[in-house]
């Protein structure tokens, strides 16, 4: 939260283009920080892609509720993890046309 809100060490950055979210974060739950990110003006046009461990439908929809773009099963496999990132990564920089923050 310190990166987006550009506080201490990350005072002279720029915002991020995507968020990639994990839901099991410690201290405080992804779930939080997505609707943290989504309630604010100034984020709300980053897209937002959720990394959960079950794919419980709850989870999903409440996901999906807080208005993140996706919702992916972490996958245990290193592999399979891999090529989600490059999956991920070639959609939302080579297919996907992102707003300038």
């Amino acid at each position: 939260m310190e990166y987006l809100y550009q506080k201490g060490n990350y005072k002279n950055t720029s915002l991020p283009d995507i968020v990639i979210l994990d839901i099991n974060l410690p201290q405080v739950g992804g779930m939080t920080v997505l609707e943290t990110v989504k309630e604010d003006e100034r984020f709300r046009v980053i897209p937002v892609i959720i990394f959960g461990t079950s794919g419980d439908q709850n989870e999903v929809k409440e996901a999906y509720s807080d208005y993140a773009n996706c919702y992916i099963v972490k996958p245990v496999d290193y592999d399979k993890l891999s090529d989600i990132m490059k999956g991920i990564e070639k959609f939302w920089f080579e297919v996907v046309t992102l707003p300038k923050l």
